[in-house]
């Protein structure tokens, strides 16, 4: 019984640490970071592909999309569904990793 109700608090602190983490995502994805990206700022220390430059709304829809799927991670988080955080984190996941292959060298 020991061990079991140990357990379970592991876990409760776990998922509050993982809403805690979806809360911080969502807000750093609010952040305006469009203005980051002024045209022609591209360098040799950068990872910015130039394709930003030439295909500059799909970077806004990527950008946006990364808003609304870690907002959606915040929100499915604070209800605790442990399946449900998966589901939604890999779906957050896979937004970073689309604006990554497009756009990051």
């Amino acid at each position: 019984m020991i061990r079991s109700n140990h357990l379970r608090r592991i876990v409760e602190r776990s998922l509050a640490v993982f809403a805690r983490h979806a809360n911080d995502l969502a807000a750093a994805a609010r952040l305006e970071v469009m203005a980051a990206f002024p045209e022609d700022s591209i360098n040799e220390d950068s990872d910015a592909s130039d394709t930003i430059w030439l295909d500059w709304d799909k970077f806004q829809e990527k950008n946006q999309a990364l808003r609304d799927q870690s907002a959606k991670l915040a929100e499915v988080a604070a209800g605790g569904d442990e399946v449900a955080m998966k589901e939604q984190f890999g779906a957050t996941a896979k937004t970073c990793k689309g604006c990554h292959d497009d756009f990051k060298n």
